[in-house]
Parts: C-alpha cells; structure tokens; sequence
C-alpha cells in the first residue's frame, strides 16, 4: 500500500494523478523564489503602488549575468499584475506591459513592438510620428502603470544614434503618456551586465539597480 505521509498535503492530489499527468507537470514552468529575487520582487511592488503619478517616477534596472533568472524574476512580476476588465467593463485594464528590446533596435521597431503587445493592428507603412502618438494613446487608454523592456542589451546592436534615441526614450523625463491628473508610469528595464556600459545606456534613464 502506497502512503503519502511523506509528501506535503498539497502535494496529495498531485500524487494521485495518473503516471503521464504527473510526468507532464514535471516540465511545467515553476517559480523557486531566493532571496534576491524576492528583494527585487517586492521592490517593484513598492514602485507600482508609490511611483507612477509622480512627476518624475523612478525606474528600475535589473542587469545579471545570461541565464542568472532576470526575465523569470519579470515574468514572476507581470502573472501577478494580469490584464482586467476595467471597473466601467468597457475597456480593459493592463497594469503591467512587457516588450522585449528588438535584435535591431530602432525607434520605429520598438514603439511596434509595444502596440504588438496592445494587440493592435500596425501598419507596414507606419511612420515614427503616427507610430509613437498611437502607442502613447494606447498605453493611457490602457492604464499602464509600469513598461518592462526586456533584453536591453540588444542595444549593443545600434548605432550610436539610435542608442542616444532609445535611451531617451527610456528616460523618466520621457513616456508621460498621460494627461494631467492621471497616472504616470515607471520603466523596469532588464539587460545583462554589460548594458551598463556608458556608450549604451544613460545613468538617469534607471536610477535604481538590481544586480543578480
């Protein structure tokens, strides 16, 4: 007789499962908090509870080596901040947006990355003006708090143009995308340690930092 006194009682029902469910769950993704990650998980809850409505809300830079849990910890951050049906249920709400920093970046390619995320048809012939005042009305449309971008690295591959154009847009001064009175948003960029390097990224576009 099998007994399960040694298993947690949640686990119980889990055990019960036939031998192909159980394999199944094997794969699935898990959460394994550590300290850091927790630190860095509750930091960010503080921001999006204090900062966005302050003129200039602080943004937060998580850099770490490849592989070292970066975009699990934004992952973690964004399934606890889903997407809603708004109080009125005429619009939906999304707290919490994420977009990754395209392979080549360009001002264009990331304001239609983040209307991709919006689910919102982009046109092939979208120019940067149209493309960034549409993305701004979305983003207030929605009520995003705060903007993940991903891979910020990738900014290695632009050019020093771009990069100076990119990194603005990062900036707190920049994505005040929302009338007076309403709710401004806060960055959490993410990008391995060399995305610190002074050619590719403005100190001031993330204040904070968070190193894995």
């Amino acid at each position: 007789m099998v007994t399960l006194g040694h298993l947690r009682p949640e686990m119980h029902a889990l055990a019960a499962l036939p031998g192909t469910e159980r394999l199944a769950r094997l794969s699935a993704n898990r959460w394994i908090g550590y300290t850091r990650a927790n630190q860095v998980l509750a930091l960010l809850e503080g921001m999006l509870d204090s900062e966005p409505g302050k003129t200039r809300p602080r943004n937060l830079l998580i850099v770490g080596p490849s592989n070292n849990g970066k975009t699990t910890i934004a992952e973690r951050f964004l399934r606890d901040h889903i997407p809603h049906t708004s109080d009125s249920g005429d619009r939906e709400i999304v707290p919490v947006l994420a977009v990754q920093m395209p392979a080549s970046p360009t001002l264009i390619r990331f304001h239609e990355l983040i209307l991709a995320a919006l689910n919102s048809p982009v046109s092939a012939r979208g120019r940067m003006p149209h493309l960034e005042t549409l993305s701004l009305r979305l983003l207030a449309s929605v009520g995003c708090r705060m903007l993940i971008i991903d891979e910020l690295h990738n900014l290695l591959a632009a050019t020093a143009q771009r990069q100076r154009g990119l990194c603005c847009k990062i900036s707190p001064d920049q994505y005040r995308w929302y009338r007076p009175g309403q709710i401004k948003a806060q960055h959490l960029v993410v990008g391995q340690n060399f995305a610190t390097e002074p050619s590719t990224f403005i100190p001031r576009a993330a204040p904070m930092r968070a190193k894995l």
